[in-house]
């Protein structure tokens, strides 16, 4: 099932103990481009510590690690840096060795805006005079603290800049196919070996395999990746005996420790006399 004319699936958490059973909406795209599509645009890039606990949960000799995958990020990320009158009234800084800054078609674009409302730079003033807070010099170098951030837009057009105008809008490849209002149900595998997918067109009533020559690479989001691999077999055994589903692999982990923000709104209220700094005028 869908919502917002289809653009969203209609998934709702289960019961939060911590916040008094109360569930919410997973916001998971339902369109070409996926949560990319729908999401806020807000270019975020995480931290390096997770990433290098990640390499080292995958063993030696891997490639998870920041000093490995930054090189990846700018390749895949092209970065729009602001007018230089920005920086120098809000103290914005950025740093062009973690973006790229390829402006040609067929990428994807954190874009700086060119205007930002008066109060933003007293509150990073006041974020900044706590103790033990980091000012980041760049939000793309991995670390934790204050910094400003981009916005998923193409400098070009002003319009959003995601997995569909970056990866396929334009693109004109013999070995490039798209699928749409298509399910993968499954993965096929020939003994420990992935070598295919079942999907099943939607409304359809009969499903196809579809083999691959060299590897199958799953990449549906937080949601459906862990879904898939329960569905083919990968994932804690009791649940998937209690879904009657074949164990494959006894693997706890898959579809275990999501963890999301579903919505965040922050909002001070102050009485006179006004700090200038704590509490600052808004515009």
């Amino acid at each position: 099932m869908t919502k917002d004319g289809g653009a969203l699936y209609d998934i709702t958490s289960v019961p939060s103990p911590g916040l008094a059973n109360r569930t919410f909406r997973v916001d998971v795209g339902f369109v070409v481009g996926g949560s990319s599509a729908v999401n806020g645009m807000i270019f975020q890039r995480g931290n390096a510590k997770d990433y290098d606990i990640w390499g080292e949960l995958a063993g030696p000799n891997n490639t998870w690690s920041w000093s490995n995958l930054v090189g990846y990020f700018r390749k895949g990320v092209q970065l729009t840096p602001p007018k230089p009158e920005v920086p120098a009234d809000f103290n914005l800084t950025y740093d062009m060795q973690y973006w790229g800054n390829n402006y040609t078609r067929h990428n994807i674009f954190a874009t700086y805006p060119n205007n930002l409302a008066p109060g933003i730079f007293p509150m990073h003033q006041a974020l900044k005079a706590i103790p033990g807070v980091n000012v980041a010099e760049d939000s793309g170098n991995g670390e934790t603290g204050i910094a400003y951030w981009m916005t998923s837009t193409d400098p070009r057009t002003g319009a959003r800049s995601y997995a569909k105008t970056g990866h396929w809008d334009g693109l004109n490849r013999p070995n490039y196919q798209l699928l749409p209002e298509t399910r993968v149900n499954e993965i096929i595998f020939e003994g420990n070996v992935a070598v295919g997918v079942r999907i099943t067109p939607r409304g359809a009533n009969t499903s196809t395999i579809v083999t691959a020559r060299k590897e199958v690479v799953l990449a549906a989001g937080a949601i459906h990746t862990p879904q898939i691999l329960q569905l083919s077999g990968i994932g804690p055994a009791d649940l998937l005996q209690r879904a009657k589903i074949p164990v494959k692999v006894d693997l706890p982990g898959v579809g275990s420790n999501f963890q999301d923000h579903s919505y965040t709104d922050v909002s001070f209220r102050c009485t006179p006399p006004f700090h200038p700094i704590i509490c600052p005028p808004m515009y």
